[in-house]
């Protein structure tokens, strides 16, 4: 079948809007096959009456489902966040729900279930103490088939090639080829069929989660749908809650309700002590750094690092309140570029772009800081979902300093996120050659907290090739 382009943007609507998911210009071929196979499946030679039929559930809807969300995953993957998890958020975690002795973890996007029992796994081999509370450890997915194989516990022998010796003995039963989860842990989980592209108000209730997993998945949906279920899960979270992502992954432009950890080069994340405030305007920075640290460190203004440093503004960066940082900084230190720097980093980070926008046009006016302003300017006018324009804001940094790699990074996330597959590794690529040498107060500015390995981390994993839909 040649797809007329017309069909093709139908469907790839279609998927966006049932499923929130995207399809770049590399997708065609997926796209057109997958469509092909779905007149096939309905009898159909015109695309529009299969439409119609995918709007009702039924058999046609499940066998899409199945064909675009395909999933490939294994035990205790990411080993490095497994163990963060158990030496830092879980203790947190069950240090505030101890007087509750409730503990509740969400794995979204779970697909055939092994995070789920990895999860469970973890929590009876290190946490023995919790026999008595109440466990609650849930996978959602869409796809059915894959749901039910987590219903059945039952893997081959690749799926466990990253379990520790221990558990393997331990939680898993050998049959011939196959490996079965011993009934102790399968007891435990509970898997349910969600379409987490639409509201899901019962799977959401606010504050219910401690820990939620939703690892490579943000980085197949459109940006709408992203910045919709992050947001809800800000509120499921308890406060002080735990997210945690694929590795290619970061909330740029999809929320500042989170304050960015790393643990032994594990980056997850920890919901902000006011959600309430920070959860709806998405931050279009990669995150956000305490905003004593980007006065003090990344060396700028003396007046504006006094300033922070006076009263309630340390405590006010070290819990990441941008709000009191933005109104610490004084009038009169913003004469200076560096501090008048700082106000668009803060204002763009607080989701307040046309502001920043401002402070970057003053900057460029003066003709200091130009990469700087430009990048920051590139990353607001992503929130403002002009796309072109923020690309040419990141070319026009380069062009003024072709040793800045943040606008190639965020080139690279803005071509990952449109399905831009190839010409994403291009720019990782140049972000990562240049990395090594980007300067460190830029490097304190703008990664998020990442630092200049978490940088290169993100590199990474955008030059890795796709995997199978989650």
């Amino acid at each position: 079948m040649t797809a007329p382009n017309a069909d093709l943007l139908a469907f790839q609507e279609l998927l966006g809007r049932r499923l929130g998911l995207r399809f770049g210009e590399e997708s065609r071929e997926m796209l057109i096959e997958t469509l092909s196979q779905g007149l096939r499946d309905s009898a159909s030679q015109d695309p529009q009456s299969y439409f119609q039929a995918l709007e009702l559930p039924g058999p046609l809807w499940d066998r899409l489902v199945a064909s675009v969300t395909v999933g490939e995953t294994y035990f205790f993957r990411q080993w490095d966040q497994f163990r963060a998890l158990a030496e830092t958020a879980l203790p947190e975690r069950i240090k505030a729900r101890s007087s509750e002795r409730r503990l509740s973890i969400l794995s979204a996007g779970c697909a055939s279930g092994e995070e789920v029992y990895s999860l469970s796994m973890l929590l009876a081999s290190r946490f023995p103490g919790l026999a008595g509370w109440e466990l609650e450890l849930k996978g959602v997915d869409i796809n059915a088939a894959s749901l039910a194989k987590a219903a059945e516990g039952i893997y081959l022998a690749w799926s466990l090639h990253d379990t520790p010796p221990d558990f393997r003995e331990r939680f898993f039963i050998a049959e011939g080829k196959e490996f079965k989860v011993i009934e102790a842990i399968k007891s435990q989980a509970a898997f349910e069929q969600r379409n987490l592209a639409l509201p899901n108000a019962d799977l959401w209730p606010d504050g219910r989660y401690d820990v939620i997993f939703c690892r490579n998945m943000l980085m197949y949906l459109t940006l709408e749908s992203a910045q919709a279920l992050v947001e809800r899960m800000a509120a499921a979270l308890a406060p002080g809650g735990f997210l945690f992502l694929g590795y290619a992954e970061t909330l740029r432009g999809l929320s500042s309700a989170f304050r960015l950890c790393n643990t032994d080069e594990a980056f997850y994340y920890k919901q902000m002590p006011d959600k309430a405030s920070q959860g709806k305007g998405a931050a279009p920075a990669l995150g956000h750094a305490p905003a004593l640290a980007l006065a003090a460190e990344a060396g700028l203004a003396s007046r504006a690092a006094a300033a922070l440093a006076l009263g309630q503004s340390h405590e006010l960066a070290r819990l990441g309140d941008l709000s009191g940082a933005l109104e610490a900084l004084p009038l009169a230190g913003l004469g200076d570029p560096d501090a008048l720097l700082l106000q668009a980093v803060l204002l763009a980070n607080l989701g307040r772009p046309a502001q920043a926008m401002d402070a970057c046009a003053e900057l460029l006016r003066r003709g200091a800081q130009g990469p700087a302003a430009h990048y920051v300017a590139a990353l607001c006018r992503e929130h403002e979902h002009d796309l072109d324009g923020a690309a040419e804001e990141d070319r026009q940094a380069i062009q003024l300093d072709a040793g800045f790699a943040m606008p190639w990074l965020h080139l690279g996330l803005m071509a990952q996120h449109s399905g831009s597959l190839s010409q994403a590794r291009s720019c990782f690529d140049k972000a990562l050659a240049l990395l090594p040498q980007e300067e460190a107060s830029r490097v304190l500015l703008f990664s998020g907290g990442l630092g200049r390995d978490g940088l290169a981390q993100v590199c990474r994993g955008g030059l890795r090739e796709p995997e199978p839909r989650p």
